[in-house]
């Protein structure tokens, strides 16, 4: 089957990923670095497999009309995320002695990439305002199923286009996205306020790494699910939009661009999500 093949090829390149990323220092630091480093790499690895999962289950058995396929991304990344979450909460934390561990106040945002930050704010701001745009413009199909085509007069009467990104993909989709958010947010959380591990250094340097790891793979899976999703998204508003006729409404060019925009947004998405993950291993 296809899909199979699709989700072959994405767990060979996610190991592939996670193998490069983390090739070097795995023997530096203490017992429970190594320990929690090893924790890292095995809670990455479960989190891909479940991501492909996901993929492939939402294609599958994700309904009709391609609505899985449209979901398919950000649902990978939100359950990625989500396994991602729960191992920083359950990592080792043995050697975090109150007493003589740092007190400097830890914040996620000491320990994400500023550019796969800004990266992230903006592919999900284009892929919101897609989505309320093809939500507003939207109409039922020759089946009626509510928001899934879009219409509009012309010089010579009419034009119209199926499928179309309205709430019959938007709400599945804007559910999957919300889980995402959520479960990047508490991740990075859970990242920042893990106790020290090595008590005896007020600047563990391999500890603050450990948490830039940590929080650089969520970033990069999120960028992935994001860029991913806006590429499905424009594709349909593009595909959508594309006139024959004379006479078409404003909206309908600017929709189209704005869709073309969305897809070069996507591509810098997925390359910087990439980017974080693999710098990570020349920054150990």
């Amino acid at each position: 089957m296809p899909i199979l093949f699709i989700g072959a090829v994405m767990l060979v390149v996610g190991i592939l990923v996670v193998a490069l990323s983390a090739r070097r220092g795995d023997d530096s630091g203490t017992s429970i670095e190594r320990s929690a480093g090893r924790h890292l790499r095995a809670t990455r690895l479960v989190a891909l497999v479940c991501g492909v999962a996901a993929f492939a289950g939402s294609v599958t058995f994700g309904g009709s009309l391609g609505r899985g396929l449209v979901v398919a991304p950000a649902l990978a990344g939100a359950v990625a995320i989500v396994v991602m979450a729960v191992g920083e909460m359950s990592a080792p934390r043995e050697g975090a002695v109150e007493r003589s561990a740092s007190l400097a106040r830890r914040n996620p945002s000491d320990f994400v990439s500023r550019a796969a930050a800004t990266t992230m704010l903006v592919t999900l701001g284009a892929l919101v305002g897609l989505l309320v745009l093809a939500g507003l413009t939207a109409s039922a199909d020759d089946m009626g199923r509510d928001g899934r085509a879009v219409e509009w007069a012309t010089a010579l009467g009419g034009e119209g286009r199926s499928p179309w990104p309205g709430a019959y993909y938007g709400v599945p989709l804007g559910v999957s996205l919300l889980v995402l958010c959520v479960g990047l947010l508490v991740g990075l959380r859970a990242a920042a306020a893990r106790p020290q591990l090595n008590a005896d250094h007020a600047e563990a340097v391999s500890d603050n790494a450990l948490r830039h790891r940590s929080a650089r793979s969520l970033q990069c899976i999120a960028l992935l699910a994001l860029g991913l999703s806006l590429a499905g998204v424009a594709l349909l508003v593009t595909g959508g939009t594309r006139t024959t006729q004379p006479g078409a409404p404003t909206w309908v060019p600017v929709a189209h661009w704005c869709g073309v925009a969305g897809l070069l947004i996507a591509l810098v998405a997925c390359l910087v999500g990439v980017r974080t993950q693999l710098a990570r291993a020349a920054t150990r």
